[in-house]
């Protein structure tokens, strides 16, 4: 993945615009392409997946690792939307 500041350059996108973006939005944008569309879904939820996890499992790290595979499914599962 390249790195946001590079995907906006490339984009054209204001990442200030994309912070305002709904979610739906965000979604389109990174099905069309957009890596740092994605990038501010995954700084919105990031934290709060975490959270989730970590009050399932009561470890850090896995609680990390769910976060980060349940992202991972909606990248992969993105271009079925």
């Amino acid at each position: 993945m390249i790195s946001t500041a590079v995907a906006w350059t490339l984009s054209g996108e204001d990442p200030r615009q994309l912070q305002n973006a709904t979610d739906e939005e965000l979604m389109r944008m990174f099905r069309n392409g957009d890596e740092s569309a994605f990038d501010v879904l995954f700084r919105r939820y990031r934290d709060r997946a975490i959270a989730y996890a970590w009050r399932m499992l009561k470890r850090r790290e896995e609680a990390e690792e769910v976060a980060l595979e349940a992202f991972a499914r909606v990248v992969n599962g993105a271009w079925r939307l």
